[in-house]
């Protein structure tokens, strides 16, 4: 009788550590799924927020006037910027 009750519960261990284990699995598996439809959705309020992708942040061009008073620091520079450029 003892060899019949152990190998019932020999049977119903195995059975439990089956059952957790397909759980573990079933849990990993909705986790990432959670994940992956959550990033889609962070992606779809970027884009919506920003239609053409990433924002790109646009200067103003500075205008000066060449016709002041420039110093010999600031006409050395003008040329030493001219050369590089290729001017």
């Amino acid at each position: 009788m003892i060899i019949i009750v152990a190998k019932k519960l020999k049977y119903r261990m195995l059975q439990a550590l089956r059952m957790m284990f397909a759980l573990a699995i079933l849990i990993i598996l909705i986790v990432q799924l959670v994940s992956a439809i959550r990033s889609v959705e962070i992606n779809n309020e970027l884009k919506e927020e920003y239609p053409g992708g990433n924002p790109i942040k646009v200067e103003q061009d500075v205008t000066t006037h060449e016709h002041d008073h420039e110093s010999t620091l600031d006409s050395l520079l003008k040329k030493l910027k001219d050369y590089y450029r290729g001017e």
